[in-house]
Formats: C-alpha cells, sequence, structure tokens
C-alpha cells in the first residue's frame, strides 16, 4: 500500500511537470520571443545559432551579463556604451520595450569572418494607416555584427566599418571623425577647444585629456553610425559618451557645447539625475543651437512666474525642452549661491526624479518656497 502511495505521487508530480512544461511550450508559441523572415534560410542556413545568440544579448537584463555576450576589445573601447545602439533604442526597460515591439529578424549574412544580422522592431498588432502621420512602425532596424573565435560568439558594432571613409582631424585635444561629405571647420574647432579649456579649469579637470569627435551630416547619419540603419525611436541630434570620451555631432557642428559639457562633467556626478545631467549641460552650453540665456527667454514666454505646480509638470517630460531650462535654472541657481563646491554635490540624487525639487532644498537647507523664489528670480532678469 505504501509503495502504491509513493507511485501515485511519482505520477502526479510527472504530470504536473509535463503539463507545466506543455503550458509554456504552448505560452512561448503564442507569445514568441522574435520572429524570422523566410529569406533568412536561404541566405545563411546555420543562423539558428548567431540568432539566438543576439536574441539572448536583448532580453538579458543584468549588465554583467550582458558583457559576456560582447567583444571585450569594444568594451575597452566604449566602455559603458559598449553596445551603441543600446541606450537610444532602449529609453525605457528592455524588457517593456521588446514586449512592445518584436525582433523581426529580416536577414543574417556572412561578411568575411562576421555575420551581419538585421533586426527590425515591429508591433504586429499595429495596421498602417493612410495617414502618415499615425504610421510609427517599425520602431527602428539594428544591424550588428556577430564574430565566431575559438568556438565563441561574439557581438561587435559595425562602428569601424562604417566610417571606413571618414575624414580624420586633429585639432588640440580633439580627434575629428569627419563624414566625407563635410568640410572642417577650423573656426569651430577653435571655440570647442576653448570650451574644454573653460570648463575642465572650472571644475578642475585635467586639460590634457583627448577626446573624439564625430561629425555627422544628419541624425539619421549618426544613428548610422551606432547600428541603426533605420530610427524612428532612438534618432539624436548628438550623443555623448562621457567615459569613453567620444561624442557625435548630428547637426554638422564642430563645436557642440551641450555634448562638450557632458564629457566634461557627467564624469564627475556619475550616479547624478538626467534632470541635474541635462540642466548642467544646458546651463554651461545651451542646446539645440541656442544659449542658455536665449533659451531662458524663451522658456519666460511660458512660464513668467514658476510655480511648484508648473514645476512638478515640467519635471515629468525630461527629455523635453522645458524640462532641460528648469533643471538649467536650478544650476543657475546652486553655481551662483555655492559655486562648484555646490553643484558636486548633486552626486547622490534619488531615483525618483519627483523628489529633486526636495532633494536640492534638503541639500541647501532651503524651503520649497525659497527654491521656487529663487528660480523666479533668475528668470526676472530676462
Amino acid at each position: 500500500m505504501k509503495k502504491l502511495g509513493y507511485m501515485f505521487l511519482f505520477l502526479l508530480i510527472f504530470f504536473a511537470s509535463f503539463i507545466s512544461l506543455a503550458q509554456d511550450k504552448t505560452k512561448e508559441e503564442e507569445n514568441p520571443k522574435y520572429y524570422v523572415h523566410s529569406i533568412v534560410k536561404d541566405l545563411a542556413p546555420d543562423y539558428q545559432e548567431v540568432v539566438d545568440f543576439w536574441i539572448n544579448f536583448l532580453y538579458e537584463e543584468n549588465d554583467d551579463i550582458r558583457r559576456t555576450y560582447w567583444d571585450t576589445s569594444e568594451i575597452k573601447r566604449f566602455k559603458s556604451h559598449y553596445a551603441l545602439f543600446y541606450g537610444s533604442l532602449f529609453q525605457f526597460p528592455a524588457k517593456q520595450f521588446l514586449n512592445y515591439f518584436k525582433p523581426y529578424i529580416l536577414s543574417v549574412y556572412l561578411d568575411g569572418n562576421t555575420y551581419h544580422i538585421v533586426t527590425t522592431f515591429w508591433n504586429f498588432d499595429f495596421k498602417p494607416s493612410s495617414n502618415p502621420k499615425q504610421n510609427n512602425i517599425p520602431s527602428a532596424t539594428i544591424e550588428i555584427g556577430v564574430r565566431k573565435e575559438d568556438n565563441k560568439l561574439y557581438l561587435v558594432n559595425l562602428f569601424d566599418k562604417r566610417i571606413k571613409n571618414w575624414q580624420k582631424f586633429k585639432y588640440g585635444k580633439l580627434n575629428y571623425i569627419i563624414s566625407p561629405f563635410l568640410t572642417p571647420k577650423k573656426s569651430e574647432m577653435e571655440e570647442a577647444q576653448l570650451f574644454i579649456d573653460s570648463l575642465s579649469n572650472i571644475f578642475s579637470v585635467d586639460t590634457s585629456i583627448s577626446y573624439t569627435y564625430v561629425v555627422c551630416e544628419t541624425a539619421q547619419q549618426l544613428s548610422y553610425l551606432l547600428g541603426f540603419n533605420f530610427a524612428y525611436i532612438g534618432v539624436t541630434y548628438g550623443l555623448a559618451l562621457p567615459d569613453a570620451r567620444f561624442l557625435f555631432s548630428g547637426t554638422q557642428k564642430f563645436n557642440y557645447f551641450h555634448e562638450l559639457a557632458h564629457l566634461i562633467i557627467n564624469p564627475l556626478l556619475p550616479n547624478t539625475q538626467k534632470f541635474f545631467s541635462e540642466g548642467l549641460a544646458t546651463f554651461f552650453g545651451g542646446t539645440r543651437d541656442k544659449n542658455y540665456v536665449e533659451h531662458l527667454k524663451e522658456f519666460k514666454k511660458k512660464y513668467k512666474k514658476v510655480t511648484k505646480l508648473d514645476y512638478n509638470q515640467i519635471i515629468k517630460k525630461p527629455n523635453f525642452n522645458d524640462s532641460y531650462v528648469l533643471g538649467a535654472l536650478v544650476i543657475n541657481f546652486i553655481y551662483d549661491s555655492y559655486g562648484v563646491k555646490g553643484i558636486l554635490k548633486l552626486k547622490n540624487p534619488p531615483k525618483d526624479i519627483n523628489k529633486s525639487l526636495n532633494y536640492v532644498c534638503q541639500l541647501f537647507n532651503l524651503s520649497e518656497k525659497e527654491l521656487i523664489k529663487s528660480i523666479n528670480d533668475i528668470l526676472a532678469k530676462y
């Protein structure tokens, strides 16, 4: 009888496990992690191994594990930005993004010793409209390389391949990589070098440090260098990689002060909020072809007097211009009142951007009313 009981328990566990596995398989079939175009099998019959490797990287949430997928020389060169496309593509959590935009493998082909994988990110529930304004799918198309060395796979950027025929030009501590269709502008290079020297002196940063400055014709060309064959999500006009000392300009400018400010200041405050880092870059370097004062004048047309309600509404959209300018106003107050030492106190803000006002008040022993009044006092001068 006891043996029958054990047998019954064993069968119960076996069937429960079987049903669970079947359910998992059904769930995966109903909601696959990715799709593959029919042409891929013709282009690369042995595609499965490299595609699985790439997809596993995309879905991996732990950055320490993600790094193990990547060529170590790329990590050494680009530091925390080793996957150049990553920050531009995943502007909100990767898991959330990939649940909405499924990877769709369009092509896999071998070029020398490198497989190229072309992946578009598609929402398959979306139906295109006759109105172009309503069409935002696909969100992006990425092309990435996969190398096999000593029986191990490694992901690589295509950056070097894509700048193969670009111009190289050195000016002071700036090593320019320039689109072949642009003419180097030495006057802007001089301004960029002077700006770096000035800001480095303000923040006591070593002025002998050199930086790589990539100048593109357009934002789409910039995205192309990051690995995008097409970019809707991820289009940017400027990008700084501070720990790698790299800057990308998608505006044909050789003196992108906003991004240069990020290169100098961000390494001093690696854990600060986007609200403060963009505020710093805007205060010292302006943004979008206008300096800080010009932006203040435009900001004042919308907000003659900033209220606490205005503040809370603005910071909800950290990628918008108003948030950059409000952040710059806060930095303006801190810099005027407490100097560089005050700015460097912004090193460990709470992750929740909604707590930024309270954070600054506690840091400098102010009431919210006093801080907002100080912001409005600065605004009143313009």
